[in-house]
């Protein structure tokens, strides 16, 4: 793939912004100072009208193709580019786009920018290419009673004319602006760094603290851990209504989407807990990432892998009762298991040969979970102290550079015993993990696909911690043994011995049917992580019951007897002065009480919480307390505030953004077809802001009633979806739709439709990778489906 830092170097960029929000129009010159390498200039530059281009005052012709603007240098050397262009702003949330909220009867727009991967290019001409690192002047013309804010502090502001100090030498995707009215909440580090958070004038002001003062804490952390101060004078976090991804490390001022950012003392222990994830995650970027950047995009990993671990030891360091070590077992170590047995997938460290592919690295289970864990297992071998000591060698050579992998292992490696290269290496470029028997290891794959290579991974001793990325393959009797000294085993011990058992039996090394038996030792189990692994199990299961089925109302009543002595024991609502571990294994027993649409139950939820006010819910159970009386509500009052209409003008006007998750997940519950036929059209017209598209679709999806006019809505309406949608998210789609197919007729009419696809290099991976995964489960349904049944029917 071409790169244009071959044809000119940049140095420095001066540009001037001039943004009508009412006409939707962003006017602006561009001065790009540099070097050129050859008398042929590129720059990169998307969905821009370009006016004018000067070389050293002078006008040259231009061409503009493939999103590459050619000009002719009259010198190599040292030139100064200047371009006048104009760009016509929409919402699509990359490049530079709108982003709306209304407060007190008007309607408030918000100018952001989501720069990475590759989108700096659809504000303004450069070299938008990670190594091409340069200083940037901005300056910002808008309407006067906007905040604006950028990476830097504000230099001069006058008439509307907003002027930043220069920035540090960075990347051009982490350059960044918001534009709009905001309230804001600020604080300072222990180095008198200003720690600000901002978000919409309709957020309460308490839902800024929390936010702003754990991101103050991870950055004294950082200085300290890192032995590297954070370099910038101020860090900016902005909770942004319309937000594709969950945030965006720009330097010295970080977006989020607001469920991202914002909670308050009332907020569910999760929604603490994720919110202080992502904070952490993000402000880890300060270093890995911004201060030091990969060279280029096949080393994704170097920002994304560290962040991703750093993200759960810097919040268990700092607010060790969050339980962060406990995400990181399921909402990393499993997901990446689960993605990384599948044919086709993609190593950490990867190939990028078409600029279309960039978005496609972003793979959540591969470069950020899978890519943590490996740095979880090479942290473990090395030892702490060893490892972040090497992290500090590594800053300190290379800031405000750019490197490759070879660069962290040449300042890791003094730090150990022995050779990391030679240890690392094979783990990041070869997809897959291997299962072990005994003292032999085979990659582990769902499908038998012969095409896949077949590769050995370095494991120097076999631990059955979850450090390793790897399935330990009991014999049977050896499971059982280990089975019945469960209780003695640590955490991390007992789960792994759950989650290499459930992925196992997704082959013929373990039978599905004896995951029946296997849940029914745990009703006494009172651990909420514990019962979050039986989740996996217990959703894995579900493949195999046709809905609507008498199979399926067996399996229904399975699982009402296996959390019924948890309910019992728990109750609807918290007790006084109960752990944080029953807080949060409520949830998980209320949502598989629901699932299992017991009458008692939705009895009980009924008389307790009909006639409540959705916002005197308590937050760590509304979601199952919701989905109970939604469900019961599609064709009954209970309560009109539950009426969905109701639900979806309180989902429009909440300020909470955790409430209008609850209120989504909710309202997919529904058992009425006509109902999700509704909802289906909520997702084009605006009703369902853009963000959240994605979310309610899977939501919509995963629930049986609604699954068969999902899919008809989204086969109709894949064109629109794909023009809508940015790169990263149209492949979600069909990544999402693969997950949940069970019969032949919906796999061939997934394939039919997708095939003629494959060529797109947004969608090839994820549709390979799909068409392997239903292969697989199908398989699974014919040779293990009788046996499932007949377990849950003795």
């Amino acid at each position: 793939m071409e790169r244009l830092l071959e044809y000119f170097t940049p140095a420095h960029y001066i540009i001037d912004l001039n943004i009508d929000k009412a006409a939707k129009l962003l006017a602006a010159t561009t001065i790009i100072e540099g070097s050129a390498n050859t008398e042929t200039i590129k720059l990169h530059a998307r969905t821009l009208d370009i006016s004018s281009v000067t070389i050293n005052d002078q006008p040259v012709n231009f061409e503009i193709n493939d999103d590459v603007i050619t000009a002719t240098s009259p010198q190599t050397g040292d030139i100064t580019i200047k371009i006048t262009y104009t760009h016509q702003l929409n919402a699509n949330m990359q490049g530079v786009y709108l982003s709306t909220y209304n407060y007190n009867g008007q309607t408030e727009t918000i100018v952001a920018t989501q720069f990475e991967s590759h989108y700096a290019r659809e504000c303004f001409p450069c070299i938008d290419e990670p190594a091409a690192k340069a200083t940037f002047n901005l300056t910002i013309t808008t309407d006067p009673a906007d905040t604006v804010i950028s990476n830097m502090p504000i230099k001069n502001q006058e008439n509307g004319t907003t002027t930043f100090d220069t920035t540090p030498k960075m990347s051009t995707y982490l350059l960044a602006f918001v534009i709009g009215k905001l309230k804001k909440h600020t604080t300072a580090t222990k180095n008198n760094v200003e720690v600000t958070t901002y978000a919409s004038l309709y957020q309460p002001d308490e839902n800024l603290i929390y936010a702003t003062e754990f991101a103050a804490k991870s950055l004294d952390f950082y200085d300290d851990l890192f032995q590297t101060p954070y370099p910038l004078p101020k860090l900016d976090q902005v909770a942004i209504p319309d937000f594709e991804a969950g945030a965006m490390e720009n330097w010295g001022l970080v977006t989020y989407r607001e469920q991202a950012l914002l909670c308050c003392q009332s907020s569910a222990l999760d929604q603490k807990l994720y919110v202080s994830l992502v904070i952490a995650h993000e402000l880890s970027h300060m270093w890995f990432g911004d201060l030091v950047t990969m060279a280029w995009w096949d080393d994704l990993w170097l920002n994304e892998s560290f962040a991703s671990l750093m993200e759960t030891y810097a919040t268990d360091k700092i607010s060790p009762d969050l339980g962060a070590w406990n995400d990181f077992y399921s909402g990393t170590i499993v997901p990446a298991l689960r993605r990384d047995c599948l044919p086709g997938v993609q190593p950490v460290k990867c190939e990028v040969k078409d600029p279309a592919e960039i978005p496609t690295l972003f793979d959540g289970a591969i470069v950020y979970a899978k890519g943590a864990r490996l740095m979880l297992m090479l942290m473990r071998l090395m030892s702490e102290n060893n490892f972040f000591s090497g992290l500090t060698d590594y800053f300190k050579k290379h800031a405000y550079q750019n490197t490759v992998s070879d660069d962290l292992w040449d300042a890791l490696s003094p730090h150990a015993d022995f050779n990391i290269k030679e240890f690392m290496t094979p783990w990041l470029i070869q997809p897959g993990y291997p299962a072990l028997t005994g003292q032999d290891q085979h990659r582990f794959l769902l499908a038998g696909n012969s095409s896949e290579p077949s590769y050995t991974y370095p494991i120097p001793v076999v631990k059955d911690d979850l450090s390793g990325h790897y399935l330990i393959n009991l014999e049977d009797h050896e499971f059982q043994t280990v089975l019945n000294d469960f209780d003695s085993k640590s955490i991390e011990q007992k789960l792994r011995l759950l989650y290499d058992r459930q992925l196992l039996s997704k082959t013929p090394l373990a039978k599905s049917a004896d995951l029946i038996p296997l849940l029914n030792k745990f009703p006494t189990e009172t651990e909420f992580i514990i019962w979050d692994a039986l989740l996996f199990i217990i959703a894995d299961l579900k493949i195999f019951f046709s809905p609507h089925t008498s199979s399926d109302q067996q399996f229904k009543n399975f699982i009402k007897t296996l959390v019924r002595a948890q309910f019992d024991r728990l109750g609807l609502t918290s007790l006084p002065n109960e752990s944080i571990n029953d807080t949060k294994l409520r949830p998980i027993i209320l949502g598989l009480m629901t699932f299992s649409d017991d009458p008692a139950y939705q009895v009980t939820v009924t008389e307790q919480f009909g006639n409540t006010s959705i916002s005197e819910i308590d937050s760590n159970i509304r979601t199952a307390i919701l989905a109970t009386l939604t469900k019961l509500n599609d064709n009954r009052s209970i309560n009109h505030q539950l009426d969905h209409q109701n639900l979806i003008r309180l989902y429009q006007t909440s300020p909470d953004p955790e409430l209008r998750s609850d209120l989504l997940s909710a309202l997919a519950a529904i058992k009425n077809p006509d109902l999700a036929a509704t909802f289906l059209s909520y997702l084009q017209d605006g009703t369902i802001r853009p963000g959240d598209r994605i979310l309610f679709f899977i939501r919509l999806l995963r629930n049986p009633t609604a699954t068969p006019l999902v899919l008809d809505w989204f086969y109709k309406n894949w064109d629109w979806l794909n023009e809508a949608e940015g790169d990263k998210t149209i492949s979600d789609y069909p990544r999402y739709i693969a997950n949940i197919i069970r019969t032949s007729s919906d796999a061939i009419r997934f394939k039919d439709f997708f095939q003629p696809k494959l060529n797109n290099p947004v969608l090839s991976r994820t549709l390979e990778i799909a068409f392997a995964e239903i292969e697989a489960r199908l398989d699974l349904i014919v040779t293990d489906g009788p046996d499932v049944i007949a377990a849950i029917t003795k």
